[in-house]
């Protein structure tokens, strides 16, 4: 896990409750937007629910996912773990195949994100992969 100044604290209590968030990232090849609700309980429960299209210039594939977790902070570092994915469809069953879609969602390990930004209605965290912030995949929110 990165280490990250603790000058910051965050109050947990700003995560708590309904978040609409959205992402944009190129996952081989196609162009993956996801729009999702995200709910962020006091007992450090997390559930969401997304819509998600890829798309090139060839192929568009829409998926729909439910998923719940736990969550918690430490330090500016967000993590969503113990996922278990709820539900899954999509109206392209050859494109999941290919890119594997549902295995990638229903992945268990620790999603970790850096909190960038948190207020009372903005919250802007940015991915974590194998230990280093990736700057320009970032996860929107607004509520």
């Amino acid at each position: 896990m990165p280490v990250y100044a603790d000058s910051e604290k965050i109050d947990t209590s700003q995560i708590v409750g309904k978040w609409q968030c959205n992402e944009r990232l190129d996952y081989m090849g196609y162009d993956a937007q996801t729009s999702m609700e995200s709910i962020f309980t006091e007992t450090g429960k997390y559930s969401d629910t997304s819509k998600i299209i890829f798309k090139n210039e060839n192929e568009v594939a829409n998926f729909k996912a439910s998923s719940t977790a736990q969550w918690n902070i430490k330090g500016l570092v967000l993590s969503i773990e113990h996922n278990h994915l709820d539900l899954f469809e999509t109206d392209n069953e050859l494109l999941n195949k290919k890119l594997d879609v549902k295995t990638s969602l229903a992945d268990p390990d620790v999603l970790e994100f850096v909190i960038k930004k948190l207020t009372p209605k903005d919250m802007v965290l940015n991915l974590v992969l194998f230990d280093t912030e990736i700057e320009n995949l970032s996860r929107i929110c607004t509520r």
